[in-house]
């Protein structure tokens, strides 16, 4: 998977912070592969039956309670939304590199 290697290099060799939501099912063989990569797993389990509005609602509400200083998603179909963030005084920065619409301060 993309993303479990792109958590593991972000947490190994750039000391990232890394989340990831899972917002409608999940599978707990992936959670723990993603826990065991590094990632601390947010799991909303959402209902399916929600208009996009109400689930656009919520994950705009989970990024902000997680206060990244950097934000991206990967949606995929297993549901998987990640968010990366720096860990308190490393990575100074330098510009707005790679900022999303999610990088809520």
């Amino acid at each position: 998977m993309q993303t479990l290697q792109l958590v593991r290099v972000l947490t190994a060799v750039a000391g990232l912070q890394v989340a990831v939501v899972c917002y409608f099912e999940f599978e707990p063989e992936v959670v723990g592969e993603f826990e065991s990569a590094g990632a601390k797993v947010h799991l909303l389990d959402l209902s399916r039956s929600l208009s996009a509005a109400q689930v656009v609602r919520r994950l705009i509400a989970e990024f902000r309670s997680l206060k990244p200083d950097l934000g991206t998603c990967a949606i995929h179909g297993t549901g998987f939304v990640t968010d990366y963030r720096r860990p308190p005084g490393r990575l100074q920065q330098s510009g707005r590199h790679g900022t999303s619409a999610l990088d809520h301060r």
